[in-house]
């Protein structure tokens, strides 16, 4: 089986550093343009969707902790008195509040400054994805994968509304980059950072725990195997007590602020309510149509096919954590909780990575093929600029419709009905 340490010293998974000096200005570029399209609107005022619900929310609670010096969220309250307990919304960590509240004390309140979060770790986000593929893959690889992700729908129309899951996803692929390096080092600085980074997660949103999963399975599989470092029990077990920690912590908390737990739960048993099936899986393929486009999700598949015969030639690799990991925890999003996907159109935000990740893996392997033999390279250019302008294309035309309505992607109105 090849090591972790293996795959580190083989530039197939590193990139030739021959190549590293043309890349680094496409990298610029990308995290400039990516820039720009997140403050897109950055100061509008909130209206109605998705973006004007969410961005309202909590704006009105880091208001009222502001003003009535309290911890927790109370995003729904309007009164001239501190909000009681059964106000405190406690369906998610605390994270972003802490964030917009910070935002609001450093540049006052104001629209652009509650998106703030969102934006920094919107780019962040792709700043750090294009580093991890560039460092596990290769250049081209980092390059399309970037591209690619500031090309899907999704990611361009909810860049900037003011919700858990951009912090979320930031500190979720930092703990996996993290992990990753602890397996090629060994370090308690790297596994330190690991553990920091997932408990950022943690606090911002909840598929950070599914995350933590994926990473303490992929350890055991490995440690099972011989193929981690020596200190892999002693990281396991301490990782793993992280993760418990920040979970219970944060129960611990709504159980002091409202006095039981029965919010929560009502909050999870109503967001795993199932709708029909068939509907289900059909707004799913609306969804994913309209957020990602056909020719993304197609190209995803492809690279899924690729990654799957590596597996079965070469053995798990370590790298391959980083897509399964996040399809993973999307998976769970929307099978454990149908009607949160229902109400929420951005529910599959968690498979943007992966989709992004497989796609790019895909047209590279299309089109290194088409370069083989006698082909000349001028076809697999083509391949790889037809489809970034293809998938360009149906984001712009995507995102500006989208817009227009507010954010709503296929939510049908439900922005109008009662938020749970």
């Amino acid at each position: 089986m090849t090591t972790a340490t293996e795959e580190v010293a083989n530039p197939a998974y590193v990139g030739g550093e021959r190549r590293v000096s043309w890349a680094w200005p496409a990298f610029v570029l990308l995290a400039a343009v990516f820039s720009v399209v997140c403050l897109r609107g950055v100061a509008a005022p909130w209206h109605w969707g998705h973006n004007g619900y969410m961005g309202a929310a909590f704006s009105q609670a880091a208001k009222n902790s502001l003003r009535f010096g309290i911890v927790g969220q109370a995003p729904y309250h309007f009164g001239a008195e501190p909000p009681s307990p059964e106000a405190i919304y406690t369906h998610h960590p605390l994270g972003l509040h802490a964030h917009v509240i910070a935002a609001f004390l450093i540049f006052g309140e104001h629209e652009w400054a509650a998106r703030l979060t969102p934006v920094i770790y919107s780019v962040a986000t792709l700043i750090l994805l294009v580093f991890a593929v560039r460092r596990y893959w290769d250049v081209e690889t980092a390059w399309l994968t970037g591209l690619l992700y500031l090309l899907t729908p999704l990611n361009v129309i909810f860049a900037n509304m003011v919700a858990h899951q951009q912090g979320g996803m930031f500190w979720s692929l930092a703990a996996v980059v993290t992990y990753l390096r602890w397996l090629e080092t060994g370090t308690r600085r790297h596994a330190a950072f690991c553990a920091a980074a997932i408990t950022l997660a943690a606090q911002f949103d909840w598929p950070g725990y599914y995350v933590a999963f994926a990473i303490a399975v992929h350890c055991a599989v490995l440690g099972l195997r011989g193929a981690a470092p020596r200190s892999w029990i002693r990281f396991l077990f301490a990782f793993s007590a992280v993760t418990l920690v920040n979970m219970l912590g944060f129960f611990v908390w709504i159980y002091a602020t409202r006095g039981d737990l029965s919010d929560m739960a009502n909050s999870f048993m109503l967001r795993r309510a199932s709708p029909p099936l068939d509907a289900y899986l059909a707004l799913l393929y609306r969804r994913l149509a309209l957020l990602y486009g056909p020719a993304l999700l197609l190209a995803a598949m492809v690279g899924a096919i690729t990654g799957w015969r590596a597996f079965r030639s070469d053995g798990l690799q370590s790298r391959a954590l980083l897509p399964l990991a996040f399809g993973f925890a999307g998976l769970v999003n929307v099978v454990a909780f149908p009607h949160a996907a229902e109400l929420h159109s951005y529910w599959t935000y968690y498979w943007s990575p992966t989709v992004a990740l497989l796609a790019a893996i895909g047209v590279v392997a299309a089109a290194r093929w088409f370069s083989q033999g006698h082909r000349s390279a001028s076809w697999s250019v083509a391949l790889i600029a037809g489809f970034a302008a293809l998938q360009g294309a149906r984001a712009w035309h995507t995102s500006a419709e989208q817009l227009e309505h507010g954010h709503a992607a296929d939510c049908q109105n439900c922005y109008f009905q009662r938020y749970e």
